[in-house]
């Protein structure tokens, strides 16, 4: 019992750690500290900042965080394949079979053309890309090959 006492005694009096604010002071000859308290009246105060520590990300921060680098994969994969370095598929893996259009929509021809100037077109506006004039002439280029006649 008496154990019990002292030790609730004792961590009672021991001081909280606190998260405080950190100040970063310079001294009349150069001098740099960081310190938990203010800058004394002869130092400069450079900055303050809080000291808490940040916290854990959420769940949807998270799943936010994974969509964009699903996304921004999917994204190099499609440039990857535009600029031919794109690891080549396995011979033993299935192709997937394309759409058969419904018996009452109208048949309409998707032309290689068509699709590579969309897809240079997404390209185009997606700024944060930041093409290079370089390779908008090798996305131009590739254009006009699928658009050749066979």
């Amino acid at each position: 019992m008496i154990r019990c006492l002292c030790l609730l005694l004792l961590g009672l009096a021991a001081p909280l750690a606190t998260a405080g604010d950190l100040y970063k002071c310079t001294g009349p000859n150069r001098e740099v500290a960081i310190q938990s308290d203010p800058c004394p009246k002869e130092w400069t105060q450079v900055w303050k900042r809080d000291a808490a520590p940040e916290l854990p990300p959420s769940d949807d921060q998270l799943r936010a965080l994974q969509d964009r680098r699903e996304r921004e994969l999917a994204e190099a994969e499609a440039m990857s394949r535009l600029a031919g370095t794109a690891r080549l598929e396995s011979v033993d893996k299935p192709r997937a079979k394309p759409k058969q259009p419904k018996a009452s929509e109208p048949e309409l021809p998707q032309h290689d053309c068509r699709k590579a100037h969309e897809f240079a077109d997404a390209l185009r506006e997606k700024a944060f890309l930041e093409l290079s004039n370089y390779q908008l002439s090798r996305l131009s280029e590739w254009v006009a090959e699928q658009c050749r006649e066979p």
